[in-house]
């Protein structure tokens, strides 16, 4: 009867001291059942043989799906991803619109398994994402909000979305009766300047946290 989610735009492993080390990023996400992963590296042909999201999903002993938004050298090559320790049943990779920035972006949705004794029900939907930065964030966020107002409860949305909670579409969902969400701070409090939020409807919040850079 209680689940634990994460957002963490791992930025392909690399810490603050520009060292790429994945026990580090592993060690941030011990315990957490249900993980969005952004800016994640899929294999290469010098000398990686598997994906982040599945080197991570090793190391963690959860399930794991990499939806990458960019292919080069023949092979999937940078994206999004989800860790779980629950079942999927079922997953889609959608593009999100664009318009006038290079970037390309996806939404990541899953549909988890859950006991059908639990109080949430038999499964639960995971909306995965990376809004972009610049040109196109505003186009990409209206997406995401409305797929995630089009899933049925309980679902939870993960991702950096690149706007804080000032935003008028963030602030217009989080007023949405039975949403709730942070971006890291106790709820229903809210973080100034960060930018990576966990959103959910129909969940009951607990708790709510956030880890310093490293």
């Amino acid at each position: 009867d209680r689940l634990v989610f994460a957002n963490f735009n791992i930025r392909t492993g690399r810490g603050l001291d520009d060292q790429r080390d994945l026990d580090r990023t592993a060690e941030c996400l011990k315990g957490v059942t249900v993980a969005g992963l952004n800016e994640v590296r899929g294999s290469a042909w010098y000398g990686r043989d598997r994906d982040q999201a599945e080197t991570l999903a090793q190391k963690l002993g959860t399930g794991h799906l990499f939806a990458p938004t960019e292919r080069r050298w023949g092979r999937e090559h940078f994206g999004n991803a989800l860790l779980t320790r629950l079942p999927v049943s079922e997953w889609l990779r959608i593009q999100l619109p664009r318009q006038h920035s290079d970037s390309h972006r996806n939404m990541l949705l899953a549909d988890l398994l859950l006991a059908p004794s639990t109080p949430m029900g038999g499964r639960i939907a995971v909306l995965v994402t990376h809004v972009d930065t610049r040109a196109d964030r505003e186009i990409q966020l209206a997406a995401v909000i409305a797929m995630f107002r089009t899933l049925r409860e309980p679902a939870v949305l993960i991702g950096d979305l690149n706007a804080g909670p000032e935003h008028p579409d963030i602030a217009r969902l989080l007023a949405t009766p039975g949403v709730v969400g942070t971006n890291g701070a106790k709820p229903p409090g809210e973080l100034p300047g960060r930018v990576e939020w966990v959103i959910a409807k129909g969940l009951k919040p607990l708790d709510a946290s956030s880890s310093p850079p490293w």
